[in-house]
């Protein structure tokens, strides 16, 4: 990739996870209810150490990278809205 494209690149891969993120994050939340805190962070855990050991296959192709760091956007979201804190806090 020529030197003059990398900002571009950049800036697609990081429009797009930020834009996932934040559709999914309300979602997110929601699933702690549903599935329980241990197993959202189990699963989220789970999946970004997937998501770190298929990206270095993913280099040649732009939209490959741009679909596996929306993931692991979505899955670092999971990890971060946990309301173990708020309960922690709260008590």
């Amino acid at each position: 990739m020529p030197f003059s494209n990398v900002g571009d690149k950049t800036g697609t891969i990081l429009f797009w996870s930020y834009l996932a993120s934040c559709l999914v994050t309300p979602i997110l939340g929601y699933m702690y209810d549903v599935a329980g805190r241990f197993w959202m962070i189990v699963t989220c855990l789970s999946a970004m150490i997937l998501c770190l050991a298929i990206m270095p296959i993913s280099a040649p192709h732009i939209w490959f990278v741009v679909a596996i760091r929306a993931v692991m956007s979505i899955v670092q979201q999971g990890i971060t809205v946990n309301p173990l804190i708020v309960d922690y806090v709260k008590s």
